[in-house]
């Protein structure tokens, strides 16, 4: 019960810090459940604020927040956060726009990290 309302308290820092790391059972998860249903794994993804991607994915390997000309579906900034899971031959990348997420998707090593930091200030 302690350890319940620690999480449902805590911010998003604190959370970073008792999940430091990638989850890599949980990103390897979201991996399997989009090669079975990509719609369904990315309309799961949709809206989920950051504190909850900390929550089910542990803290990520790399935030980037995009320039002034990238703006998300709601017309305002965006910042992705990246998931390396070079282990499992894979990553998770999450787009964010005013905290809530636009869309989600894994791929190879590598490939999410060098659009993410490519598309920069476009």
């Amino acid at each position: 019960m302690h350890r319940q309302l620690a999480v449902a308290t805590a911010g998003i820092g604190q959370l970073a810090k008792s999940r430091p790391a990638p989850d890599r059972v949980a990103v390897a998860a979201f991996r399997q459940e989009e090669s079975e249903d990509a719609a369904r794994a990315k309309l799961r993804i949709k809206g989920m604020t950051c504190r909850d991607a900390v929550l089910e994915f542990g803290s990520p390997t790399l935030k980037f927040d995009h320039g002034a000309r990238v703006h998300g579906p709601g017309g305002g900034r965006l910042s992705s956060w990246l998931w390396e899971t070079p282990d499992l031959g894979y990553e998770l990348a999450i787009s964010f726009e005013a905290g809530s997420a636009t869309y989600g998707w894994t791929s190879p090593t590598g490939n999410a990290k060098r659009y993410i930091t490519e598309l920069g200030d476009e």
